[in-house]
């Protein structure tokens, strides 16, 4: 049997506005009569079921060895074998996303994988890395660089998309892990711009730079250039500016890299000379759309987390927040009939969704989650939001919500326990997604490996209200087409993660969780030596990425109590994630007093990707129902957050003269004027580039087409 069976052979539902109930047979057509984008979803999700998902993480500390077990993956005529891989370079960064991944994929065993001999090597020589990332990719096909596109056709496969990377770029681990995963064409290109996703580049450069990008499709030989052809899909593997500036004489300012590339260039093209005074520019009638685009950022172990998890996760839980009123035109947003769509394929889903819209007080209860100390069983207990479908709808702008009861900021959405994937209407939400002040940032930060939001005002017609664009999901949409209006213009609308992903179903599971790499070791079996040496770090760190939190956070309740002098910060660091998901709050609050004098160190602080840690003690203790202790008050003090200093301060302020009297404030705002003076930037020298307008934003609310 061929892998990519023929179009004519498939029968999906038709009408993407209507689902079956899961008792009802669906109807069904062939393939090549539902929409492009729904036809591209089913070819994924067909190689997705075809696939035999061996139940065992691998981890690896380099990028060589990264490529060295992702060329153990196999395909042939009658499916393919892979298993996720993840860099574990150190940070507790890294190691907490290991830990929500390994929650969400539940795996048999996690393994540790180092490679050897000419494998460890990663060649210095551009070249050399180039042809080193290329033959890996066509390995897991069984092929090799030249002769991959034969092998694809001895199979019957189509690649349904490209993956766009260069070597400058640590996130060129996300491209082969999908060129692997998918079957995916690797394009290599530089956009030639810096690397800042908060900036912004010209409409001359973003398509000097789609021409890259079209250049190397064309080569693959494939066809492309309108949707329901070969190459359906774009993934870019790069840190870039994620916006296109129009110039100061255009109105709508910035639209979306995501959404510019994957459309074919004007005629005549745009003059060649970057300007923030160019005129303004017709950049949507002559833009019809041949590919959907997605993007992923960041360290070469974040991006492998990205893309491994668009390969191996399927939501199983959802969450959904809706900000917006019961009235016209709101109400076409609204969340409970958006999870009613999503629970047709088995998803369980939270729903925040008052008359009126939610609160600050639905964000922070959902926050707080349930403490081992109030849950009706142990396995209730556990703060923060444990969904890997994320939905949210509000007014505002991209460093805060308007929400019924008042204005909420970004830190306060949930911590989550499991990797996840975010719809959000909001204005402004991508302006700058790796900031942690902002919507994106945050969640991005904890988590989200594939988020749609928009870049500017985008106005609500924009969006695909949530309940369609989850309907969208379920019918077997992609996310980068899901989300998107049918035949839109070019607009502001960001796709941040594989554009590819479905909600599946997945592939089978294999019975045996043995990986073909030898000299992997148990993480698991290293336990009893680490707990014997007494390498208290190492054995919360196993215990936190084998997916045992209750023991971990057993751990370090047992070594704050009796044997403190070895429960160091660093060990109390690796412990805290695990003491919070499972609601233990007693150990928490010991570990958070442990790992305090850490947080005076602002470059440790983002050299290991801990601020999550202070979010974490804001959630916690805050939400005491109205009651806080002295220590409970201190602690607030010790964890004031720079990005939030003002609020941050007028809180622990009040709570240290409610357990202390007046005048205790006194501490707590030297504290911050302290944090203030330390994390005041330096001024910088002026940029040869021209600076985009500030944009304040609008009024929250003050128009009804604005979210």
């Amino acid at each position: 049997m061929a892998l990519m069976l023929a179009p004519a052979a498939l029968a999906q539902p038709f009408d993407p506005a209507v689902v079956p109930k899961a008792d009802t047979p669906p109807s069904t057509v062939p393939i090549a009569s539902l929409p492009p984008a729904q036809k591209l979803g089913l070819r994924v999700n067909l190689l997705d079921r075809q696939t035999t998902v061996i139940p065992t993480v691998v981890i690896v500390p380099n990028e060589a060895s990264y490529l060295g077990a992702i060329a153990r993956w196999q395909t042939s005529a009658t499916g393919a074998i892979r298993y996720p891989v993840l860099i574990d370079n150190g940070t507790w960064a890294a190691r907490t996303r290991i830990a929500r991944f390994v929650r969400a994929f539940n795996p048999k065993s996690i393994m540790r994988w180092t490679a050897t001999g000419d494998a460890a090597a990663f060649p210095e020589d551009p070249q050399l890395r180039q042809l080193r990332i290329e033959t890996v990719a066509a390995a897991a096909w069984g092929s090799t660089p030249p002769d991959l596109n034969k092998k694809w056709t001895e199979l019957g496969f189509i690649p349904p998309g490209v993956v766009v990377c260069n070597l400058k770029d640590p996130a060129w681990t996300a491209a082969v892990a999908l060129a692997a995963g998918r079957g995916q064409p690797i394009i290599w290109a530089d956009l030639g711009y810096p690397g800042d996703p908060a900036g912004f580049i010209y409409p001359p450069v973003a398509d000097a730079f789609g021409e890259k990008i079209t250049k190397g499709v064309e080569a693959t030989g494939r066809s492309w250039n309108s949707l329901g052809d070969d190459i359906e899909a774009v993934t870019l593997c790069m840190t870039t500016p994620t916006r296109v500036f129009l110039g100061d004489g255009d109105k709508r300012k910035f639209f979306a890299l995501t959404d510019w590339i994957g459309r074919n260039a004007p005629t005549p093209p745009i003059p060649a000379t970057p300007s923030a005074t160019l005129a303004p520019i017709d950049t949507t009638s002559k833009r019809p759309r041949w590919a959907w685009c997605g993007q992923i950022m960041g360290d070469s172990a974040r991006a492998a987390h990205d893309a491994m998890c668009a390969l191996f996760l399927v939501p199983d839980r959802g969450w959904f927040f809706d900000g917006y009123p019961s009235s016209e035109p709101w109400n076409q947003f609204d969340m409970t009939a958006a999870a009613s769509q999503i629970e047709k394929i088995g998803v369980k889903c939270l729903v925040d969704d008052a008359p009126g819209g939610g609160t600050i007080n639905d964000l922070r209860r959902r926050a707080t989650g349930v403490r081992q100390s109030t849950a009706t069983s142990p396995t209730d207990a556990g703060m923060g939001v444990d969904a890997g479908l994320i939905a949210i709808n509000t007014k505002g702008n991209a460093d805060f919500f308007t929400l019924a009861d008042g204005d909420a900021k970004p830190v306060d959405i949930p911590i989550l326990r499991r990797p996840a994937i975010a719809y959000v209407v909001h204005s402004f939400s991508a302006a700058s997604p790796t900031s942690r002040p902002t919507v994106a940032g945050i969640l991005i930060e904890r988590g989200v490996y594939a988020y749609l939001g928009s870049v500017e005002e985008p106005y609500l017609n924009a969006f695909v209200p949530t309940p369609l664009a989850m309907n969208r999901l379920v019918s077997g949409f992609p996310w980068g087409a899901a989300g998107r209006l049918d035949g839109g213009d070019l607009w502001k609308l960001a796709v941040f993660g594989d554009p590819l992903l479905t909600l599946g179903p997945p592939g089978k599971r294999a019975t045996t969780s043995a990986v073909p790499l030898q000299g992997a070791t148990d993480v698991a079996a290293a336990l009893p030596d680490q707990l014997k040496a007494r390498d208290f770090e190492s054995a919360m760190w196993t215990l936190a990425i084998v997916g045992r939190d209750r023991d971990a956070a057993r751990l370090l309740a047992a070594l704050c109590k009796d044997d403190p002098t070895a429960c160091t910060p660093a060990v109390a660091l690796a412990g805290i994630p695990s003491a919070f998901f499972t609601g233990d709050y007693a150990t928490f609050v010991l570990g958070a007093r442990k790992v305090a004098p850490v947080f005076e160190d602002d470059a440790r602080v983002k050299r290991d990707g801990i601020a999550e840690i202070r979010d974490m003690v804001w959630h916690a203790v805050s939400m005491s129902a109205g009651k806080i202790t002295e220590s409970e008050a201190d602690l607030l003090a010790d964890y004031l957050r720079p990005d939030l200093l003002g609020r941050d301060t007028s809180d622990a302020t009040r709570a240290a003269e409610l357990v202390k009297g007046m005048g205790a404030g006194r501490a707590v705002r030297d504290k911050s004027v302290q944090i203030e003076l330390r994390s005041a930037p330096r001024r910088a020298p002026p940029s040869p580039e021209p600076t985009a307008p500030v944009n304040k934003g609008s009024t929250p609310g003050s128009t009804p087409s604005k979210p």
